[in-house]
C-alpha cells in the first residue's frame, strides 16, 4: 500500500527526518508563524535541507571531538563516563598516530640540508606526548570506574573540570571555549622552534578544540535562551497586550489588538469542569464535592485538592502512562 504523502518529503511525517523542534529553536517567536512556509519552500528546492544541515553540524562536533580529546585529557579531570568513552579514546589514538606520522614525514621531506642539527627534537617530544596521553587516558578511565563503584553521581556527558579553574579567575565556559584553546595554540606556536611534529599536532587539535567548543556552547546557549524567552512571553503577555512598552515587558511585544478583542480574550474563560472530566475520564462530581461547585471553580478546586487545574491535568497524563 502506498504511503500518503502530504506536500514535499520534508513535510511528510512518515518520511521526513527533520526535527521540527530544532527548526523552531532557530527562529524567534515572532517568526514562528512562517516556519511552515519556509519548510515548504525548502522542501520544494532542497528536500531535507534543514535535516542535512543539522546532520553535518552534529557530525562536525563528533569528528572534532576525536581530535580535541587528545588535548582534553591533559587539560581537565573528572570526565563523564560517556564523554570519555573507550571508543572515543581509541579513535583519538588512531588520529594521533596518523597526524604524527604525516607531520614527521613532511618535516623530514622539507627540512633544510644546510642545518642538520635543526629540529633535533623533531618527533621525540610528540612521542612523549603520545605516551603520556595513553597513560592519562587510562588514569581518567580508572577514576571513572572507581567513581561508579562508590556510587557517586556524576553527569555522564560532563566535559570535565579544568585544571586552570583554581589558577585563573574565569568561569567554566570561558575556560572551555576560549582560554584552553588559545593557550594550546600559543604552546603549539612555541613548539615550532623545538619539535615541528608536536607543534603540528598541538595547533591542529587546539583549533579543533576551539571550533568544537564554540559549536557546543552556541547549541547549549540556544536551549537556555528558548527557556528564558518562553518565560518572558508567558509572564509579560498580558502587560504587552494592554500596550505597555518594551522597557516594562523585558523587550517582549505583541501586535496591537483592538480593545474589543482584548475583552474577548479575557472573558473567554475555559470550561474547567469539562477539561477535568475529559482529562481524568471521570465525572467532576466524583473528584470535587458538589458543595464546593462555586462559580470560581479554579480557586475552589485548588483549595479542595491542594492542586491547581494544571497539576490535575498532569495527574491525568500520569494516569494514562500507568
Amino acid at each position: 500500500m502506498a504511503e500518503d504523502t502530504i506536500g514535499p518529503p520534508i513535510l511528510n511525517p512518515a518520511q521526513s527526518t527533520l526535527k521540527e523542534s530544532l527548526s523552531l529553536k532557530m527562529v524567534s517567536s515572532a517568526d514562528r508563524g512562517h516556519v511552515t512556509q519556509a519548510q515548504y519552500v525548502a522542501g520544494l528546492f532542497l528536500p531535507g535541507a534543514m535535516a542535512s544541515l543539522q546532520f553535518f553540524s552534529d557530525l562536525a562536533i563528533i569528528l572534532l571531538g576525536w581530535l580535541s580529546v587528545s588535548l582534553e585529557v591533559f587539560l581537565r579531570r573528572d570526565f563523564g563516563e560517556r564523554y570519555l568513552s573507550p571508543i572515543r579514546l581509541f579513535l583519538a589514538v588512531a588520529l594521533m598516530t596518523v597526524l604524527g606520522s604525516g607531520a614527521a614525514f613532511l618535516n623530514l621531506l622539507f627540512s633544510s640540508q644546510q642545518n642538520p642539527d635543526a629540529y633535533r627534537w623533531n618527533g621525540r617530544l610528540f612521542t612523549v606526548f603520545f605516551a603520556v596521553f595513553i597513560l592519562l587516558s587510562i588514569f581518567h578511565r580508572f577514576r571513572i570506574s572507581r567513581r561508579n563503584r562508590k556510587g557517586i553521581q556524576w553527569h555522564s556527558m560532563s566535559f570535565g573540570v579544568s585544571w586552570l579553574q583554581s589558577i585563573l579567575p574565569f568561569s567554566d565556559w570561558t575556560l572551555y571555549t576560549l582560554v584552553e584553546p588559545i593557550l594550546c595554540l600559543v604552546i603549539g606556536f612555541i613548539l615550532t622552534y623545538i619539535d615541528p611534529t608536536a607543534a603540528v599536532w598541538m595547533m591542529v587539535t587546539a583549533f579543533a578544540l576551539l571550533l568544537k567548543n564554540q559549536m557546543v556552547y552556541v547549541e547549549q546557549r540556544d536551549k537556555i535562551l528558548d527557556l528564558i524567552d518562553s518565560r518572558i512571553e508567558a509572564g509579560y503577555f498580558q502587560e504587552s497586550l494592554h500596550g505597555k512598552v518594551k522597557q516594562q515587558t523585558a523587550g517582549f511585544s505583541v501586535v496591537p489588538v483592538p480593545a474589543a478583542q482584548i475583552r474577548l480574550i479575557e472573558e473567554a474563560a475555559p470550561d474547567l469542569a469539562a477539561t477535568v472530566h475529559a482529562t481524568l475520564n471521570e465525572p467532576v462530581a466524583a473528584i470535587v464535592p458538589a458543595a464546593v461547585m462555586t462559580p470560581d471553580f479554579a480557586a475552589t478546586l485548588q483549595s479542595t485538592l491542594g492542586e491547581t487545574p494544571a497539576t490535575i491535568s498532569g495527574m491525568g497524563e500520569k494516569k494514562e502512562m500507568a
